[in-house]
């Protein structure tokens, strides 16, 4: 569910960032709102760019790969997700998490 609401934010992100800003080489300018919904994925781990409002400096279309990988992203983590909860036995789920997290049950 906080996966969805940070890709509908991205989504909106996009589309009013895209609006105000028809020439995709044109900056944004760096304190708009699109770098704090950047830095809220960022933080989550949907991208891997470094988004500090005020200093960074990304067109459009530099935006939109990142939305499009943070779509990626989001959609990989909710199949492994699936994955764990579904098809792996108790068993597995602990020693999943011990060789991962080194979390032992």
């Amino acid at each position: 569910m906080k996966r969805t609401a940070i890709l509908a934010l991205a989504v909106l992100t996009l589309a009013f960032a895209g609006a105000a800003y028809a020439d995709a080489s044109q900056l944004i300018p760096s304190f708009h709102w699109t770098y704090r919904s950047l830095g809220g994925l960022a933080q989550s781990g949907l991208i891997d760019a470094d988004v500090t409002p005020g200093k960074s400096a990304y067109n459009l279309e530099q935006v939109a790969s990142m939305v499009v990988m943070a779509v990626k992203r989001a959609e990989r983590d909710n199949e492994i997700d699936r994955f764990i909860r579904e098809e792996l036995t108790e068993n597995e789920k602990r020693d999943f998490l011990e060789r991962f997290t080194g979390v032992s049950l």
